[in-house]
């Protein structure tokens, strides 16, 4: 077993937030061009996107009113992702200092010793941590990919293959005050806004998911490891019993503030996320019963991505609720009958305020778990029923 670094458990997502233009521990405001790249980065991404993303409305709405539903449907996912992917980005922004202090918080708490990562367990939850993480992010980039560029492999393949003319295709439908496709240059240019703005989006959607997900394994870890401390428990004296159970009350009361902190940040997120996702997947359902071959594996794709973003979610909080309810669990299982009054009064406290799980929550969804996976699907068949009636009609 090696030795791994705190920042491993978190490195993935620092990284992407960097390429936003930020960084999540400030190493760059000592280096004053550094510093400036980011910001340029940081406001030259954002106003690209605020851009791209209100042409883009402007043509959902023209094609809703020129009765293109299907065009209309088909542009209405990548707004609700943008959108999402907006409120993602300004609640990393918004909530950066909150965020920080509880990453140094887990630095803190973080086993540094070889001997101590065996009792927590960490290689176990990082060799699980580390291919969740890269599956999320891969997926998300592995759809914007897909879409960035699909229509250009496809235009080139028909003009190498067919001699047929290149038609300038673009990935994203948005509305322009000028014709992008007029020349090389506005071309180009417009091609760069869309593959600039949709890369910004698709980073600044998975980052916080990222955050949040890299932030509940590590409570996962300390709640285990509380419990596997009541589990090792050998009576002593009552001195020795009352300090060996302060320090994991210690530990235990450390982590349930750092839960409600992780809950209070990516709560409102995590319900645009879910709302989102819902929609997505029925967008995606009604054009699949209307797709071409092509339209068809577009959509394809664009489904597991979303199935597998929210499944993600949903996994790692059923697992920080069982986790932190085998801590009652723990604590009531072990040799507290053993010991005296004072002691037994301390541990009915713990297994008290384990009944109630910590868990993340989107509002007007219960904690979530593995149940709000199925509710997701559920709130999407709905919509998709709605959308099906009211196309039929």
């Amino acid at each position: 077993m090696a030795f791994i670094e705190n920042f491993e458990l978190i490195r993935i997502p620092v990284e992407f937030y960097k390429t936003m233009g930020q960084d999540i521990f400030e190493t760059a405001k000592h280096n004053r061009l550094k510093s400036i790249s980011l910001k340029i980065l940081l406001y030259g991404g954002l106003g690209n996107y605020i851009i791209e993303y209100m042409l883009q409305v402007v043509f959902f709405v023209l094609a809703l009113r020129s009765n293109e539903y299907l065009v209309a449907y088909a542009v209405a996912p990548s707004i609700g992702f943008g959108l999402v992917a907006y409120f993602k980005m300004m609640t990393l922004h918004m909530n950066r200092s909150s965020i920080r202090d509880i990453l140094r918080e887990f630095e803190l708490i973080y086993p540094k010793t070889m001997e101590l990562q065996r009792d927590y367990q960490i290689e176990k939850f990082y060799r699980l941590l580390k291919p969740i993480m890269k599956l999320y992010a891969g997926l998300c980039l592995m759809n914007t990919f897909y879409y960035l560029f699909f229509p250009l492999v496809k235009s080139v393949s028909a003009c190498l293959l067919f001699g047929v003319k290149f038609d300038f295709p673009l990935p994203l439908f948005i509305w322009y005050p000028y014709d992008p496709k007029g020349n090389w240059t506005l071309y180009l240019l417009t091609y760069g806004m869309q593959l600039y703005g949709s890369l910004l989006t698709a980073v600044g959607y998975l980052t916080a998911d990222l955050f949040l997900v890299s932030s509940v394994e590590q409570l996962c870890i300390h709640f285990n490891y509380v419990s596997l401390r009541f589990e090792q428990f050998e009576p002593s004296s009552d001195e020795n019993n009352h300090r060996y159970l302060a320090r994991i009350v210690k530990h235990h009361i450390k982590c349930l503030e750092i839960s409600d902190s992780v809950d209070r940040i990516f709560g409102f997120s995590l319900f645009l996320n879910f709302f989102a996702s819902s929609g997505t997947l029925c967008f995606v359902g009604f054009q699949v019963t209307s797709a071409t071959i092509e339209e068809l594996l577009q959509n394809i794709v664009l489904l597991v991505t979303s199935l597998s973003q929210v499944f993600i979610i949903c996994f790692y909080g059923n697992k920080l609720m069982y986790t932190s309810q085998a801590v009652g669990e723990a604590a009531f299982g072990h040799a507290w009958y053993m010991c005296n009054m004072e002691y037994r009064r301390m541990v009915a406290l713990v297994i008290t305020r384990s009944q109630k799980m910590a868990a993340i929550h989107a509002p007007t969804f219960p904690p979530i778990s593995l149940e709000t996976f199925m509710k997701v699907i559920s709130m999407a068949y709905q919509f998709f029923a709605v959308i099906r009636t009211t196309s039929d009609n």
